[in-house]
Formats: structure tokens, C-alpha cells, sequence
């Protein structure tokens, strides 16, 4: 007798184990999927808490370099600050600039020193001159720095700008011509006195005719052909040297008298060479 199957009930059941099988694997994947989410979860924590840590450490060892940095470079500038001088008192002159000028054409020393005083009372300068080899210039008997008056001085809102300026002829000074180095301090009515500032000696500048010059020459100077003279108003300026002297002028020739003449020159400026006349 041939047999007959019930495809019906063998497929359910082919069906129904297929479906447990299918289920089994399912509910193994999700076993597995649950484990690995477990696991990266973990993963996470751990890195999150690795990076914490790390974090923290970098961080607690970067604010103790930045400590021990900070330290240090607050003791170093505590021990430059230990080392520098103490502030002068703001009573006491500073210079902030020396010109010192030297004429070695015509003869002449000139003088501007630019500084700060806040009680506006500077008085006067010392100076002392060096050669070129070195050695002072001795012009007393004690040697060393003499104290000078300024020829001009202007102060003001705790600035100053002195001038000084004099005339010397060359024959009779030669050395003078060999200086090279000032060095100077101001002193106030007070008495206090500045630090000491060593400056180069420049040449005397030469102005061009009709520009402002010094008489004594030692500021500025007149060209070859030309003489520093007093204009209208008290100016003095540079002008073309005249040969002879107009009769109005009423000039006194010395040879005439003997090479001398006596006069009074004070408060008068001091003219080392004639506008006129030779």
C-alpha cells in the first residue's frame, strides 16, 4: 500500500522547528548583541575613566609646572630686583642727554644738557675733560671736575635744558684741540647731584649764512667766509664778512693804541672775533 504523507502536518512541524530554530538564533543574537553592548558600554566607562584620569593627571602636572615655574621665575625676578640699585629720590636732577660740542676751526666749547629735575631748582654743572689718550684735562690746581654756571637754562614742570658755551683761542690752546670725552653731573640749590654721564665730544655745527648762530662758537659755528653777527633784535646770525668796518660803527683800532684798551665788559657778551675789520 503506497504511502501517503501529510505534507500539511510534516511542513508545519519542518515549519515549527524551522521557527524554534530560527527563534533560538534570534534569542542567541540578542544574547550576543546584549554582550557586546555590555562590553562597549564597559569600553566606554573605561576609557571615559582612562581619560579622566589622564585628563587630571596632565592637568595636575601641568598647574604644578606652571606652579613651580611661576615660583621660579618670581624668586628670579626677586633676586634682579634685589640686585638693582635703589630709585634716586625724585628730588634728585637726572640727565637724559649731553651734547658737548668742540670748534676745533675757530675755537669754542659748547654745551646742552637735556634732563629732569621735579623740583625745578637746578643750579649748576660739573664738568671734566679728557684727551684722546686717556688723560684729564687739568685747568686748577685740584685737578678734576670744575663747577660751572650755565650760560642759558630753562626749566619748567620738572624739566630742564641748560646751555653753556665759551670761546678759546687756538694758539694759545693747543691741547684743547686733543679733547675727545666729557663727563658731567648737574647739582640743584638743594645740593643734591646727579649721576655722572660720560659723553663723546662733537664737532662744533657750521650754519649757512642767515641761520641762527653763536657768538662764542662753541654751539655752532660760521662758515670760512663768514661771521656770526648781531642782527635787529638781538639775533645773531651768520652774514658774509665785511673787509672794513663803516665809519658809523666808531671802532677803536688797538694797534693804534697799543695793543690794549681798557673798558668794562660786564654782562656784555663775549665776541672772540670781529663782525668786521679782521
Amino acid at each position: 500500500m503506497p504511502m501517503i504523507i501529510d505534507l500539511s502536518t510534516d511542513l508545519f512541524k519542518l515549519t515549527s522547528k524551522l521557527g524554534r530554530s530560527y527563534l533560538s538564533l534570534l534569542i542567541l543574537g540578542l544574547t550576543f548583541n546584549a554582550c557586546d553592548a555590555d562590553s562597549e558600554s564597559s569600553s566606554e566607562d573605561e576609557v571615559s575613566e582612562m581619560a579622566g584620569e589622564t585628563a587630571g593627571e596632565t592637568a595636575g602636572e601641568t598647574a604644578e609646572e606652571m606652579a613651580g615655574e611661576t615660583a621660579g621665575e618670581m624668586v628670579e625676578a626677586g633676586e634682579e630686583m634685589a640686585g638693582m640699585e635703589e630709585p634716586l629720590a625724585p628730588e634728585v636732577p637726572i640727565i637724559r642727554r649731553v651734547r658737548a660740542f668742540i670748534n676745533r676751526q675757530d675755537g669754542g666749547l659748547g654745551l646742552q644738557i637735556d634732563g629732569r629735575d621735579e623740583d625745578n631748582n637746578v643750579k649748576e654743572f660739573s664738568i671734566e675733560y679728557f684727551l684722546d689718550n686717556g688723560d684729564p684735562l687739568v685747568v686748577s690746581s685740584e685737578g678734576g671736575a670744575i663747577t660751572l654756571g650755565f650760560t642759558e637754562l630753562r626749566q619748567g614742570n620738572g624739566d630742564f635744558v641748560g646751555f653753556w658755551t665759551i670761546p678759546f683761542l687756538i694758539d694759545a690752546n693747543v691741547d684743547l684741540l686733543s679733547l675727545a670725552e666729557a663727563k658731567l653731573t648737574v647739582t640743584d640749590e638743594d645740593g643734591n647731584i646727579s649721576p655722572e654721564t660720560t659723553v663723546a665730544l662733537l664737532d662744533t655745527p657750521t650754519m649757512a649764512d642767515g641761520e641762527e648762530c653763536d657768538l662764542n662758537r662753541g654751539l655752532s659755528r660760521c662758515g670760512d667766509e663768514s661771521l656770526c653777527e648781531t642782527a635787529a633784535g638781538g639775533r645773531t646770525t651768520c652774514g658774509i664778512a665785511i673787509p672794513e668796518c663803516p665809519d658809523y660803527f666808531n671802532a677803536i683800532d688797538l694797534n693804534a693804541e697799543g695793543g690794549s684798551y681798557e673798558g668794562d665788559t660786564t654782562g656784555q657778551p663775549t665776541y672772540g672775533v670781529g663782525s668786521c675789520g679782521g
